[in-house]
């Protein structure tokens, strides 16, 4: 995993640095600002997840991943939807499409377990991260924010069950550039389905 880690850095701090996951941890933010947020991030994530349980599923293997948490997205966004001022009209659409246009985002099809592992990289960070987020838009927002998203609570137990995957899928140095080059990818992409989310 430390190849993986050193490999990927300047691709995840770039994700990190989007103005949509900025604003959840600078000063001010409101609950519209974090509504914002919110439906960036809905397409993308659940791209994302489709393509880890697809590969999955073409493997066998999904009985290693975690459960997706889009539906918590989507649940936290119907709670916030009265944020979104002119928006929320495109957000109702967005909603109840479960993520409409999520198939936008070139991620990585998977056809190998290290690929898989690549894809689970960003996902399961993106659980870990999404602890620290929470914490911080309580205490912007209060305790009665939805945060059902961001705030896992099993983020440590799938980060714990990724590594003990990669212990077993990355034992040569093909397999760890297979794995490099799909998270890679996907930072790429999640970044690029980011972007097209414009609220006026």
């Amino acid at each position: 995993m430390a190849r993986l880690r050193a490999a990927t850095r300047d691709h995840h701090r770039t994700l990190d640095h989007h103005p949509e996951l900025q604003r959840l941890l600078r000063p001010g933010l409101t609950r519209h600002g974090y509504a914002r947020s919110l439906a960036a991030m809905l397409a993308p994530h659940a791209a994302l997840e489709r393509a880890v349980w697809q590969g999955g599923q073409a493997l066998g293997l999904e009985y290693t991943l975690s459960p997706r948490r889009a539906p918590r997205l989507i649940a936290d966004l119907k709670a916030l939807e009265g944020e979104l001022g002119e928006g929320s009209d495109r957000a109702s659409a967005h909603v109840g499409h479960d993520a409409a246009g999520a198939d936008l985002y070139a991620f990585p099809t998977v056809s190998c377990p290290a690929q898989l592992l690549g894809l689970r990289y960003v996902l399961e960070g993106s659980r870990l991260g999404g602890e620290v987020l929470a914490r911080a838009i309580r205490r912007a927002l209060g305790n009665d924010a939805p945060v059902g998203f961001l705030a896992d609570g099993e983020a440590r137990h799938h980060w714990e069950s990724l590594c003990a995957c990669a212990e077993r899928d990355l034992r040569t140095r093909a397999l760890e550039e297979s794995a490099i080059e799909s998270a890679q990818d996907a930072f790429v992409a999640y970044r690029a389905g980011l972007n097209p989310w414009k609220l006026t």
